[in-house]
C-alpha cells in the first residue's frame, strides 16, 4: 500500500492505486520523469509528476500532466489534422491537442494540466473524469475523422497506377481514378493528371490542362509537380516571365525531390535553363523559389508512397 499523500501534494503510487480502483492498469515509472503508466481506451496513456514539493520527491508532487497520444497512419492527412488540433484547442481551452514526432511517424497527441488542492485523491477523480470527458470529445472530432483514417483518395491513386502500368490495364478507369482524386485535392494525381494531359497518351493532348493540373498540385508542395512545370514551362516559354518562372520551379524541383531520375531531370533541366537566363533574371528566379510557400502542404508526396514495388514504371511522373 502506498504512503498517504499530505495536503497539496500526491504521490505516483496513489495515482496508480487509483487508476487500477478505476479499472485501469497503472504502472509506476521512476526513470526519468515520475509517471504512471495505463491504457486508457486502447490509447497510450500517462500521467505526469511535476513539481516536487520541497524539492524531494519522497515528498509527493504539486502538479500532474495527462498526457495520451495515438499513433497516426501513413494514410493519415498530417496537415488536415494539424487543422482540426487548432479547431478544437479553440473549442476546448482546458485541453491542448497538437501533433507530436516526426512527418511519417507522428502521433495524435492530447495533454491536460492539473494542480493538487485540498483533497488530492477526490481532486485526481474529478480531473480524470474531466480529461476522459475531453477525451470522448478528442476522439469524435479528431481520430474518428477522414483526415486521421485517411481519405482513401491514395487508393483512388495507386489502383490509378495499376490500371495504367500493370497486369490488367485500363486507361479509361485510370484516367477516371486520377480525376476523381485530383479534383478532390490529391496532388500525385494532379500532376499524374497533368502528365497525361501533357503526352496525349489515355487522354487528348493539352498543354493548358497539363498547366492547370500540375501548378494545382504545385499548389499543395509536390515537388514532382515542381519538375513537371519546370520542364513544360521552359519548353513553351515565349517570354522572359515563363523561363524565369521555369527556373523557379526546377530550383525547388532540385531541393525537393529525394535523389534519384527525377531529380538529376531537375538538375538537368535547370542546367539547360541557366544557359539563356540573364544575371538578373537568374536572381529573380532564385528569390522567387525562396519566397514560395505552398497554398496547401501535401504530406503525402509522391516520393514518400511505397505501394508500387511490382509497378512498370512507364511514365517519369509516377513514383521515384
Amino acid at each position: 500500500m502506498s504512503k498517504l499523500s499530505e495536503v497539496n501534494s500526491i504521490f505516483p503510487e496513489e495515482v496508480a492505486e487509483r487508476l487500477q480502483v478505476m479499472g485501469y492498469r497503472g504502472m509506476v515509472d521512476h526513470e526519468g520523469r515520475p509517471s504512471v503508466h495505463t491504457a486508457a481506451s486502447g490509447y497510450n496513456f500517462a500521467v505526469y509528476f511535476y513539481e516536487a514539493v520541497d524539492g524531494d520527491p519522497n515528498n509527493g508532487f504539486a502538479a500532474y500532466m495527462f498526457d495520451l497520444g495515438v499513433r497516426t497512419s501513413r494514410f493519415s492527412n498530417y496537415a488536415q489534422l494539424a487543422e482540426l488540433c487548432g479547431r478544437f484547442n479553440y473549442e476546448h481551452r482546458y485541453v491542448k491537442a497538437f501533433l507530436s514526432g516526426p512527418i511519417g511517424n507522428q502521433a495524435v497527441v492530447l495533454q491536460m494540466d492539473s494542480r493538487v488542492n485540498v483533497r488530492p485523491l477526490d481532486a485526481f477523480n474529478e480531473a480524470f473524469d474531466f480529461f476522459l470527458f475531453a477525451l470522448r470529445k478528442f476522439d469524435e472530432a479528431i481520430i474518428r475523422s477522414d483526415a486521421y483514417v485517411g481519405d482513401q483518395l491514395h487508393i483512388k491513386h495507386t489502383n490509378a497506377i495499376n490500371c495504367l502500368w500493370g497486369s490488367e490495364r485500363n486507361p479509361e478507369e485510370a484516367v477516371q481514378l486520377y480525376r476523381e482524386a485530383a479534383q478532390e485535392g490529391y496532388a500525385g494525381s494532379q500532376n499524374n493528371l497533368g502528365d497525361l494531359y501533357e503526352t496525349g497518351k489515355f487522354i487528348a493532348k493539352s498543354q493548358s490542362y497539363a498547366i492547370y493540373w500540375y501548378t494545382r498540385s504545385a499548389e499543395r508542395g509536390e515537388p514532382t509537380a515542381y519538375l513537371s512545370l519546370a520542364t513544360l514551362l521552359s519548353e513553351l516559354a515565349d517570354d522572359e516571365f515563363m523561363i524565369i518562372d521555369a527556373a523557379k520551379f526546377a530550383i525547388l524541383a532540385i531541393e525537393g525531390l529525394p535523389e534519384g531520375v527525377n531529380k538529376a531531370t531537375a538538375q538537368k533541366c535547370f542546367a539547360d535553363i541557366q544557359k539563356v537566363l540573364t544575371d538578373n533574371q537568374f536572381r529573380q528566379a532564385e528569390e522567387l523559389a525562396r519566397n514560395w510557400r505552398p497554398l496547401f502542404q501535401e504530406t503525402r508526396l509522391m516520393s514518400d508512397t511505397p505501394d508500387n514495388t511490382n509497378i512498370e514504371t512507364g511514365s517519369l511522373f509516377i513514383l521515384h
